[in-house]
C-alpha cells in the first residue's frame, strides 16, 4: 500500500485512489473498475459513477432519503427521532418487515397480528429450523394473540410440530 503525506492510501492491491478536501474520495480505479464520486458543499456525497452507471443519492438535512441507479429507486424512511424504519425499491413496501422485526425484538410481545402473522410464515416456510424456537413463538403469538385467526393458525402448525 501507498500512501499519501495525509497518509490516505492512493495505491493498494490493482487500485488508485485520488482524494479531494482532506477525506472525500474522488476516483478509484483499478482491475477493470472505475469509480468517481460527488460531493456536495458539506461533504456528503450525492453521487457515484461505477463503470458508467451513475448513482444519485438525495438527503434531507444529513439523512439520505432516496438513491436512484439509472430506473432502480430506492426511499429510504425515518421515525420522528430519525431512525431508520423501512425503505422502498422500485415501488415495493419494505417498512413493515423491518417494522416488525424491531417491534418484535423491542417490546418481546406479540401486540399486532402483523407481526405473528409474518413470525408465523417464517416458521410455516422453515426459516427457524430449530423446532424448539418455533414452538416457543408459536406458543407466544396463541397467548399474546388469543381468540384472532393467526392465534389459530398457530395452534394448527404447533400440533404439526408436535405430531413431528
Amino acid at each position: 500500500m501507498t500512501d499519501d503525506v495525509d497518509c490516505k492510501p492512493i495505491r493498494y492491491r490493482g487500485y488508485s485512489m485520488e482524494w479531494f478536501k482532506g477525506s472525500q474520495l474522488k476516483n478509484l480505479g483499478g482491475n477493470g473498475i472505475t469509480m468517481s464520486f460527488k460531493y456536495d458543499n458539506n461533504g456528503i456525497r450525492t453521487s457515484k459513477t461505477v463503470n458508467g452507471v451513475k448513482t444519485v443519492f438525495t438527503y434531507v438535512g444529513d439523512m439520505l432519503i432516496s438513491q436512484k441507479t439509472g430506473n432502480e429507486t430506492i426511499n429510504f424512511f425515518y421515525t420522528a427521532g430519525g431512525a431508520p424504519y423501512g425503505f422502498t425499491y422500485n415501488g415495493t413496501n419494505y417498512l413493515k418487515i423491518i417494522f416488525i422485526r424491531k417491534e418484535r425484538i423491542m417490546s418481546n410481545r406479540f401486540t399486532d397480528t402483523a407481526a405473528a402473522e409474518y413470525i408465523l410464515e417464517e416458521i410455516k416456510n422453515g426459516k427457524y429450523t430449530n423446532p424448539l424456537t418455533a414452538m416457543g413463538l408459536l406458543k407466544q403469538i396463541i397467548n399474546d394473540l388469543r381468540g384472532t385467526s393467526v392465534a389459530k393458525e398457530a395452534e394448527e402448525v404447533l400440533k404439526k410440530y408436535r405430531e413431528s
